[in-house]
């Protein structure tokens, strides 16, 4: 049985995890990577500090019609509009593609006109897009539905995150939480809208609420930085409450922290019949598990139906059996 073919766009902290996750899988096989930074024209392997792969890092996405690739796992950017512009070239080359972008888990609350051409792209070259990671999607959707399960009526959900956030320092993503950044530089950023915290929760609210049958009318969010004696912000706390006529159906905070002192921890709460609560400490954080998530759907992004895959992916669990096997099966 051939391999699955996949290649991958962006080579940050997640990207080189990507391409590590994928080395310890059977069934696939590493066939391009694009990154329009200095990795570009660089052996795959001697970026993520490995032996030669024999893959060349390209700076654009002109390989892609040659190459015939069966996955693209992509992780560079957030809004809808720009993942759309850089990853349409794979689509159109009937690549499917797995996106960390942020607003892609759930496009339509963020941008319903690039949304509605992402599926309509996506379903003519019968190719899926699938938006999906550690938060949002797999801690902030995934886990409080597969909770759920064990309950009846639910009423609230809430998720809380404190999370240690040296490892994505150097990420796409901390340039929209503010950590490390002077006051003056936190306020002018946040004016030009450079700095919003954490991005997810919208979609996350969208996506919990039609699970449950609620009516989101509302949502209150929150960005707070704390700052040292440095006057350098060492956490941000990005907060957002959803309410319908005036009840609370969900919160959800991500505490980003970069205090060596910092205790992380996911806790998940189920109002219901019976209620549930979850806590993992320390919180499953790092480049690393968000690379895995990405990995990890390869099966379940296949198998779904071509467009932008909008199920719960409760059921894309990692796997360690050959991948190709669990695709054509």
């Amino acid at each position: 049985m051939a391999p699955i073919r996949v290649v991958i766009f962006g080579l940050g902290t997640v990207g080189q995890e990507v391409a590590r996750a994928l080395l310890t899988k059977k069934g696939v096989q590493i066939v391009g990577a694009i990154d329009k930074g200095p990795a570009a024209g660089q052996d795959l392997g001697n970026i993520i500090g490995g032996s030669p792969l024999g893959v060349t890092v390209a700076g654009d996405a002109s390989f892609l019609e040659r190459i015939k690739a069966d996955v693209m796992i992509h992780s560079t950017t957030t809004k809808v509009k720009d993942v759309y512009a850089q990853i349409l070239p794979a689509i159109t080359s009937g690549c499917n593609v797995i996106t960390a972008g942020e607003e892609i888990s759930s496009p339509y609350v963020y941008d319903e006109e690039y949304a509605t051409k992402l599926d309509e792209v996506a379903k003519a070259n019968k190719v899926r897009v699938l938006g999906t990671g550690l938060w949002p999607t797999w801690m902030d959707i995934d886990l409080p539905l597969l909770l759920s399960a064990g309950s009846r009526n639910v009423t609230f959900v809430r998720y809380a995150r404190k999370s240690d956030f040296r490892p994505y320092m150097n990420s796409v993503v901390a340039k929209h939480f503010g950590v490390g950044v002077t006051r003056s530089e936190f306020e002018k950023q946040t004016s030009a809208g450079v700095i919003v915290g954490h991005v997810g929760f919208e979609g996350s609210f969208e996506r919990l609420s039609r699970y449950f049958g609620w009516n989101i009318d509302a949502i209150e969010k929150t960005v707070q930085p704390i700052y040292g004696d440095d006057g350098i912000s060492h956490a941000v706390e990005t907060s957002a409450v959803a309410k319908e006529k005036g009840r609370v159906r969900a919160e959800m905070s991500l505490h980003a922290a970069t205090r060596p002192d910092i205790e992380s921890s996911d806790a998940i709460e189920i109002r219901g019949e019976p209620d549930i609560h979850m806590t993992i400490a320390p919180a499953v954080g790092g480049p690393r598990p968000v690379a895995n998530v990405l990995v990890n759907q390869i099966p379940f992004c296949l198998s779904s139906k071509p467009g932008v895959v909008m199920r719960p992916t409760v059921q894309a669990f990692a796997f360690g059996a050959d991948c190709a096997s669990l695709v054509h099966a």
